[in-house]
Formats: C-alpha cells, sequence, structure tokens
C-alpha cells in the first residue's frame, strides 16, 4: 500500500488484463498472485484487484486529466478513453509509464518525467532510440515517435509491443545473438590507462570493508594492467539490460528502457548485467 507500482482501469476485462502486464515482479509469489489476477480478469472476475484499488472518479463527463493534457494525448487518442499507469521507483529518476487502452491492442507507450535527472534520462533514451533506427537493430527496438516539452513534464512517446509466451532457451539464443551485433555499433578501442582516469577513485563509505579491499585490489590489478598498454573495447551499450527490459513479441525479440544507454560504453557490460541483475535486485 505505501508502494504502488502499477495502477489498472476495472472497466473492462480486456483492459485489466492488458494493464497488468506492465507488472514483472521479481519475487516468486508476486508473480504468482499476479497470474492469478490476470486469469479471473480475464473472465470478468475482479475480486482479487477490487480491495487493492484506489477509486478515481469524478461527476464530470468532461473532466480531463492535466497531464493528459500537457502530454498531448488528445490529439492522438481522443477524450474517451482508459490508462494504465505504472510507477517507477520513488527517487529523484521516478518516471511515471502511461499505456493508453483504446478499443484496438495498445501499440504507443508514454513516459513522463518530472524532474531533471529524469528528463535527462528521457533525452538521453530519445538520443539512443533515434541513433538505433539507423541501425542494424532497428527492428529490435522501440520506434521513437515522439518527445514533448512542457514546463510541467516531458514526455517520450515510443512504440508498444504486447508480450507473447516463448521458452527461456528461444529467448536467450535471440539475446546473445542481439548482443553480438550491437557490439558492432559505434565500434572503438582505447587505451586502459585513459580509460582509468576517467573513472573515481573513492569508495563508497556505505560499502562494507570487504567490498572496498575488493575495489581497491581490482583497481591496483587494472593499473597493473595500463603500464602494460592494455587495450579495451568500447561500443553503444544499453546500459540497464535486465531480463525485465527484454520481451518476446510477435516481431520476435524486443529490447526497450534505452534510458542508460551510452554510444561509448564498456563491451561486454550487458552481458555481465544480464546475469548478475536477478541476483543483485531480486
Amino acid at each position: 500500500p505505501n508502494n504502488p507500482r502499477v495502477i489498472v482501469p476495472l472497466s473492462s476485462a480486456r483492459h485489466t488484463v492488458t494493464a497488468l502486464s506492465l507488472h514483472r515482479p521479481g519475487r516468486w509469489i508476486a508473480r504468482l498472485g499476479l497470474l492469478l489476477a490476470r486469469v479471473l480478469a480475464f473472465f470478468g472476475n475482479f475480486w482479487l484487484l477490487r480491495g487493492r484499488v484506489l477509486l478515481i472518479a469524478t461527476r464530470s463527463t468532461g473532466f480531463i486529466p492535466r497531464g493528459a493534457l500537457q502530454a498531448g494525448l488528445l490529439g492522438r487518442f481522443g477524450q474517451r478513453i482508459d490508462y494504465a499507469l505504472y510507477l517507477r521507483t520513488p527517487d529523484d529518476n521516478r518516471k511515471t509509464i502511461v499505456l493508453p487502452l483504446a478499443d484496438s491492442s495498445p501499440n504507443m507507450i508514454l513516459k513522463v518525467a518530472g524532474t531533471p535527472k529524469s528528463r535527462a534520462s528521457l533525452k538521453n533514451e530519445a538520443a539512443a532510440l533515434s541513433a538505433l533506427s539507423q541501425s542494424i537493430l532497428s527492428g529490435f527496438v522501440p520506434k521513437l515517435e515522439d518527445l514533448i516539452s512542457s514546463d510541467a513534464a516531458l514526455t517520450l512517446y515510443q512504440e508498444y509491443r504486447p508480450r507473447q509466451l516463448v521458452s527461456q532457451r528461444k529467448l536467450n539464443a535471440d539475446i546473445v545473438n542481439f548482443l553480438g551485433q550491437l557490439t558492432a555499433l559505434n565500434h572503438q578501442s582505447m587505451l586502459l590507462s585513459e580509460y582509468l582516469q576517467v573513472l573515481s577513485g573513492d569508495s563508497d563509505e556505505c560499502e562494507s570493508d570487504d567490498v572496498v579491499r575488493a575495489c581497491r585490489a581490482l583497481r591496483e590489478r587494472l593499473q597493473n594492467q595500463a603500464e602494460l598498454d592494455a587495450e579495451i573495447l568500447l561500443h553503444r551499450t544499453h546500459g540497464d539490460f535486465a531480463p525485465w527490459n527484454c520481451a518476446w513479441t510477435n516481431q520476435g525479440l524486443f529490447v526497450f528502457d534505452w534510458e542508460e544507454s551510452a554510444e561509448d560504453g564498456l563491451a561486454l557490460q550487458d552481458a555481465f548485467y544480464y546475469v548478475i541483475a536477478p541476483a543483485l535486485l531480486v
């Protein structure tokens, strides 16, 4: 109750099921509860959801949410439409994900940012999607539809593709292929000594003594390699390449959330993070 993540309309079974697909919890008990809610909603039964729903209502039939006006939604979807919301982690980089739910299957999704840090993240994602649209990976990433700025918020429109079931083996095979092709974008090398100069040498005071010692030992090892003129490889990276940012759709693999992408990221960092992210965060 103190950390809501997804807001779903209960206007129809189809809209509710579609909205619930925005949330992919890591814990298995939460996944099981979400699956049960989706199955019940598919058959028009909302009893599992009603106890966890905040009713937002108005007597005015012509009421339009201020955020919808700022994002320019009316010109694209009209006034009579439902929305599903996904609320990101409540910090200074928080963004609200908006999925418009019309009569047809949704094909566009919005990200709305209000803070300076979250606005910068969306601008970076827009730049990454624009660059990727001209690359060999254009079919694997969302199409950039629009970027609208107002005094209150920055809104990023991008392509949305509904998820489909696929075996983990098939998904992993396509992810390996995707990462291999990603290494060809902005491929370059540089001296390790130059790269180390831009890294902070300070350890986080909140870390344990074991972590600090490990970081210092790694830094010393890298410094030794730098003195031998070792090189490292750089290329376009995703920056947050976790399993929950990859999905299987009717067009194959779909990779989204490019907010932390870099055109000169460290080679293999995406593959490494894909493996360890569930252990770190779930």
